[in-house]
């Protein structure tokens, strides 16, 4: 990196996001430190930040039945619907998602919750999904957006709980109105 770079990113920094990124990295191992210097100098606090929530707090494995996982993951064109399989998959999730649902494990392993993530086809996670007792609680965008913002988003949501037969108890996603009683197709 050129030091007219690093001397700019600096300049561009507040002092506590330095003083932060500095004892951050001053706790990480030394198989870390060294994950680290292969880091963008623009995604080290980040990248520092989750390495040390890991180096910290054991990986455990996320238990639900696989009868229900299987129920739940599908793909569908360029979309996948799939369970994270452990509590740094769920971490990770939190992260690129800049929502909470990192802090999960416990309610997904005490039968609480459950939750499903879908990506789209460059595996991207676009939407996270909680369901308690099949029943959809929760379906978010990036930052806590209610899927109902995002069209394509919310149709895919909708189909995959209609195919699942989960109920949509919440207001992130808007319900197509149902059509008059007299106008309903019969199968």
């Amino acid at each position: 990196i050129p030091v007219t770079k690093v001397i700019s990113i600096l300049k561009n920094t507040d002092h506590k996001s330095i003083q932060d990124t500095l004892e951050i990295l001053s706790q990480l191992n030394k198989p870390n430190q060294q994950v680290i210097l292969k880091c963008k100098i623009t995604e080290i606090h980040d990248q520092a930040t989750n390495l040390l929530y890991k180096q910290k707090n054991p990986n455990i494995k996320l238990s639900v039945p696989d009868y229900i996982k299987n129920r739940l993951m599908m793909q569908k064109d360029k979309i996948r619907f799939f369970l994270p399989n452990d509590s740094y998959e769920l971490k990770d999730a939190g992260t690129e998602l800049h929502n909470c649902v990192g802090g999960y494990t416990n309610k997904i392993n005490e039968g609480a919750s459950c939750v499903v993530l879908v990506s789209d086809d460059k595996g991207k996670l676009v939407v996270c999904i909680e369901l308690q007792q099949n029943k959809l609680v929760q379906a978010k965008l990036a930052c806590n957006k209610p899927v109902f913002t995002n069209a394509r988003l919310q149709a895919e949501v909708l189909e995959w709980c209609k195919k699942c037969r989960i109920d949509i108890c919440t207001g992130d996603v808007k319900q197509p109105k149902s059509e008059p009683s007299g106008n309903r197709a019969t199968a």
